[in-house]
């Protein structure tokens, strides 16, 4: 076989997920304290070129302030989601709600801390060249990176479901990084054919070549059992890496775009969803997260306690029955224990006993239990199981005995999410909507197994700050 000479690759750029977000992170501080610069040189008449370094000077922990509340509110508030950033609209929306939320923590700070600068002008400067010029640091970003030279190029080897569903995944985020130029299939059936629009550009003998030829950055193996693979398929992706080309497999590349963890496809390589081996930052982070649980519940319960004479009679007034049940859930290791709950639907929801998926519009759903729903009021009791230890504020919601069971028949390393401790909120909470079916189940256990995979200091206090968001806006269900 004879290899052909790469045509594109030397014109492209390709930029990876985590180098897009390093940039935007990168080049919108510098913009936010450009917009504060300006802001403080107007108001000040510093010369402009020597201005910057003699303001950095005089004001270092203003710009350090501004820089810190940016980073905690963006991404909170979507500021850094690729799908979004990649259109210019969108991302202008989330970009300005991030400035608002992040100006006005500065604005409110300057009340409780030395003046940042006296003129109210000033302030308003910074709010008009923040949003200015961020806005049109975004429009560029999404017009100029969605051109083919910052492309991945992917060649994905596999046409079946594997690579069928990564497709569909990366078309999402096509204008976030990824183009697809082909699928490398060995079916005799699927050569010279198309697939979901995108063509098989030839077999495993064929992918060296095809790679140089199409320019790919990067080959993606979509092959759900790899113990299939054959010596010719090997040794062309062994020659793909020894040609500079980048190769993966298609539950990272899944995991990476979707912040999920592709279980239907991963076969038995339990790996890809265990989280790494334990260590001493581990264990400091349990410690970290058994003390968040003890104070977030200490202070949900107080907080609870001054609302509950309130719900206690909104509940009665409103329909006949308890104003707290219990229901047994199942929690870490497989044990069940009793989750307590304030009532939001009739006390005769279940009459035959059977466990029954509640849903968005319950009928059994009362007025009272609607609004507890909407701001998660009901899950407030549970905050006595987190002290007791059967549950932490973070994790994967703990769920019935009978679902659990019925669940587990029906999709791969369902249990698999008991290996922590169920939380009030968690990871497929804040990602996906509410839900009632088996797919619902299939997609929240993805998310549930990153979590799990990747859970962190930082990604629990992420998930916090986006539950009370979502509270805030009346959001839950």
């Amino acid at each position: 076989m004879t290899t052909m000479p790469a045509k594109k690759r030397g014109t492209t750029l390709p930029l990876g997920l985590s180098e897009r977000r390093l940039l935007l992170v990168v080049v919108d501080v510098l913009v936010l304290n450009l917009a504060l610069a300006l802001a403080l040189i107007l108001r000040q008449g510093v010369p402009a070129p020597t201005g910057l370094l003699i303001l950095l000077i005089r004001y270092p922990e203003s710009f350090a302030l501004l820089t810190i509340f940016w980073l905690v509110m963006a991404p909170v508030l979507d500021a850094y989601d690729l799908k979004k950033t990649a259109n210019p609209f969108t991302s202008a929306y989330t970009v300005t709600w991030a400035l608002a939320a992040t100006c006005l923590t500065y604005v409110l700070v300057s009340y409780v801390a030395p003046p940042l600068f006296q003129s109210r002008l000033a302030w308003v400067l910074l709010v008009a060249f923040a949003v200015g010029l961020m806005v049109a640091w975004r429009a560029i970003y999404a017009v100029v990176l969605a051109r083919p030279l910052f492309q991945r190029r992917a060649l994905i080897v596999g046409a079946g479901q594997s690579g069928t569903t990564l497709l569909h995944v990366l078309r999402e985020m096509s204008r976030s990084g990824y183009h697809v130029c082909g699928f490398i299939d060995d079916d005799p059936a699927k050569r010279e054919t198309t697939v979901d629009g995108v063509p098989v550009l030839g077999t495993s003998r064929d992918l060296v070549e095809v790679a140089q030829r199409e320019g790919a950055s990067e080959v993606i193996v979509a092959i759900t059992h790899l113990h299939e693979i054959g010596e010719p398929l090997f040794r062309a992706i062994m020659g793909c890496h020894e040609q500079g080309i980048h190769v993966t497999t298609m539950p990272i590349v899944y995991e990476d775009v979707t912040g999920r963890v592709a279980v239907e496809h991963i076969g038995r390589r339990i790996h890809l969803f265990l989280p790494p081996n334990p260590s001493s930052t581990h264990r400091l982070y349990a410690v970290l997260k058994r003390l968040a649980d003890i104070g977030g519940s200490i202070v949900g319960l107080a907080v609870f306690a001054v609302c509950l004479p309130f719900i206690l009679v909104a509940i009665k007034l409103d329909s006949r029955g308890p104003v707290f049940y219990t229901q047994e859930r199942v929690g870490k290791g497989g044990q069940v224990f009793r989750v307590i709950k304030l009532r939001s639907m009739m006390a005769d929801g279940e009459q035959d006993g059977q466990a029954v998926w509640a849903t968005r519009d319950d009928e059994r759903i009362t007025r009272v239990g609607r609004f507890l729903r909407r701001v998660h009021l009901d899950e407030f009791p549970q905050f006595v199981n987190v002290l007791k230890g059967e549950m932490s504020l973070i994790g994967p919601r703990p769920e019935r005995p009978q679902f659990v069971a019925q669940l587990a028949e029906q999709i791969p390393f369902y249990r698999a999410r008991h290996a922590v401790k169920p939380g009030l909120t968690g990871w497929a909470q804040i990602k996906y909507r509410y839900g009632n079916t088996v797919e619902d189940a299939l997609i929240k256990l993805q998310y549930d197994l990153y979590y799990i995979k990747h859970r962190s200091l930082y990604l629990d206090l992420f998930i916090a700050a986006k539950t009370v968001l979502v509270m805030l806006s009346f959001k839950g269900t």
